[in-house]
């Protein structure tokens, strides 16, 4: 199978382009298909989209060692004057699509992978050319669910991308409500995948010195930023140790406030009590997973996460916020996993609800009972980074191998009878149904019906 693979320059990604070794950070399922599809016996290519203002990785194409085929990075809107204000977007996303075109037609190959922020040239390519596109929109952003409903150009020209015919389309089960958001805004005949993310579930912890021994450590794991909500933790820390003399905040994670927050809890007379551990790797990260008591996620957009599923792999009581119904946000979430695993405690913003889960969860038999729940809960639901790959491929062989439509509709001509306005009927009913019709016509009136493959399903 040839596979053209066509996703952003992820920020994770930059580090190795500088290095000259192939050692991602980040989009764990996207670094890890590259990875396993480098290996194998497929055909495959892969370019890379900067989207960013300060790109750091040159145009070009590279060969990083720990990969067997060169990478291409095109250029992004950081190569356009600034004087082309939000034009250089724009004309960036075009001068991308032509390159990304030119590749296609070049290459032809069997499938062309395209991630979420390459929406624009995964739709034209389905749309325009024969080729086989698989979308990946990974979870669903909270102005992607506005987009939904919103009136606006901008919104109204994405749905349109979305509802292109794509050869399928995989969202990662995250919580973000990607359910019912492909429900509302794909094509009823585009095959449609929701996937867990997988677990390292053979990863060794290795140890780190800046934990404290001794009291209760409730983690707080991201980006030290507003957005992250680690303001929101460090304030409901703070209410809650008043009552729980021995709570201790662990932060794992670096950003722009990280200084100002330190200062904070030196103002507070706080320093011995949280603990700023920076960017950990994967290991050291397991390993604070292990020696603390229970974790914090304040994600609004989703808590099936990487971060909490390795959580529940170590089996690491987890408080999160309830689920937002407007958006279907966490109702898988709700789905699979119970009330005594991750333990809901309201809204982000809602400190007095986060508190009282805090001092609920800092008891030792709930953290015993949540303890057991969670091993349980992830030893049944839980799939490994292999299986979580081997679901991917088969999803590619599925598509490599569709036939371009269920059901062909046989009519001499599309006039205005009775037997046309059947075929419309019957068409919009099977479209509805989520299958894929060809409506068949005859070139000319003299000419016979064409011959139609064996296996097709035709009326």
């Amino acid at each position: 199978m040839k596979i053209l693979y066509v996703c952003r320059l992820y920020s994770g990604f930059e580090e190795s382009f500088k290095t000259g070794v192939w050692a991602p950070k980040g989009a764990p399922t996207i670094a890890r298909m590259i990875s396993h599809l480098d290996k194998s016996e497929h055909d495959f290519s892969i370019i890379l989209t900067p989207k960013t203002d300060d790109n750091s990785v040159k145009a070009g194409t590279y060969h990083l060692k720990g990969l067997k085929i060169p990478i291409r990075v095109l250029r992004g809107k950081d190569s356009l004057s600034i004087k082309l204000w939000k034009f250089r977007e724009k004309i960036s996303d075009l001068r991308q699509l032509f390159k990304i075109y030119k590749a296609v037609k070049k290459s032809k190959p069997d499938l062309v992978y395209c991630d979420r922020v390459n929406s624009f040239p995964a739709a034209v390519l389905a749309r325009f050319t024969n080729t086989k596109i698989i979308w990946r929109v990974m979870g669903v952003l909270e102005d992607m669910h506005k987009a939904s409903s919103s009136k606006s150009m901008r919104a109204s020209f994405k749905r349109i991308l979305w509802r292109s015919p794509f050869e399928s389309v995989i969202c990662t089960l995250d919580g973000s409500g990607g359910g019912p958001w492909m429900h509302k805004n794909l094509r009823k005949d585009v095959p449609r995948h929701l996937l867990l993310n997988g677990i390292e579930k053979d990863m060794g912890p290795i140890a780190i010195e800046a934990l404290p021994k001794k009291g209760t450590k409730m983690l707080f794991v991201g980006r030290l930023e507003s957005l992250k909500g680690i303001e929101e933790f460090m304030s409901a820390f703070y209410a809650a140790s008043k009552d729980i003399p021995d709570l201790h905040a662990v932060i794992a994670g670096d950003g722009s406030l990280k200084d100002t927050l330190e200062k904070e809890a030196h103002d507070k007379g706080y320093e011995t009590r949280v603990h700023f551990l920076g960017s950990v790797k994967p290991q050291e990260l397991k390993y604070v997973r292990q020696a603390c008591d229970f974790y914090v996620s304040l994600n609004k957009q989703g808590n099936l996460s990487n971060v909490n599923l390795e959580a529940l792999s170590d089996h690491l009581p987890v408080i999160v916020p309830s689920s937002r119904e407007e958006f279907g946000i966490d109702k898988d979430t709700d789905h699979f996993i119970p009330q005594d695993v991750f333990y809901r405690f309201g809204h982000v913003g809602d400190e007095a609800a986060l508190v009282a889960a805090i001092k609920f969860m800092a008891d030792k038999d709930n953290l015993s009972n949540f303890k057991k729940n969670a091993k349980e809960c992830s030893d049944k639901i839980l799939p490994s980074w292999d299986e979580r790959i081997a679901q991917e491929m088969r999803i590619f062989e599925e598509a490599a191998n569709r036939k371009p439509y269920d059901k062909a509709l046989v009519i001499a001509d599309l006039g205005s009878g009775g037997a046309q306005k059947v075929l419309r009927s019957l068409a919009h009913d099977l479209e509805e149904r989520g299958e894929r019709v060809a409506v068949i016509t005859l070139a000319g009136a003299d000419d016979d019906f064409v011959t139609l493959p064996p296996a097709t399903n035709h009326i």
